[in-house]
């Protein structure tokens, strides 16, 4: 028996095989695009990203009191995810399938002090910015891998747009 056309066929499977692992972008690498790319946000809006989680921080201006919003998103348990893009947004819908294990929201004072926290099913993660309608299945599809990278499952789902009565 002939082994050669086997031992071939196996070893260019293997290369190809290879090659779609080595050009998946590693968990930092898509951390670091989706940070660069929200970067430009207005009204105190910012991201990071910690261990398996997103941070989401939203900065009170001082002449309203001053203050932190932080929102902790595991990205493991982000189930599904939704946009709205315009002209001047692009806003996706961060979605758990149980609120005790999505978002997780602390507000303090401008002194830093200690004034709330709450619970969410859901969080935004918002880009101010004119984009073209070819950044968002980029955008959309960072979202995913890093999900996947963290433990979780996503799917896109369409945003349901409420009719309005005229």
């Amino acid at each position: 028996m002939n082994f050669k056309p086997i031992i071939a066929s196996l070893a260019l499977v293997s290369g190809l095989l290879l090659c779609n692992f080595s050009h998946a972008q590693s968990k930092e690498e898509t951390e670091k695009w989706i940070l660069e790319k929200a970067g430009y946000n207005s009204l105190g809006l910012s991201y990071e990203f910690s261990d398996a989680d997103l941070i989401i921080k939203i900065e009170t201006p001082y002449i309203a009191g001053g203050g932190l919003t932080k929102r902790t998103v595991p990205l493991k348990n982000i189930t599904s995810i939704s946009y709205s893009h315009t002209d001047t947004y692009l806003s996706y819908f961060l979605n758990c399938a149980n609120e005790d294990e999505c978002v997780y929201q602390v507000v303090t004072d401008g002194d830093d002090k200690f004034e709330s926290e709450k619970r969410h099913k859901r969080a935004l993660f918002e880009i101010y910015q004119k984009l073209d309608a070819a950044f968002v299945p980029r955008m959309t599809k960072a979202l995913l891998h890093l999900i996947k990278l963290n433990g979780g499952e996503a799917k896109l789902v369409p945003n349901a747009v409420k009719k309005e009565a005229f």
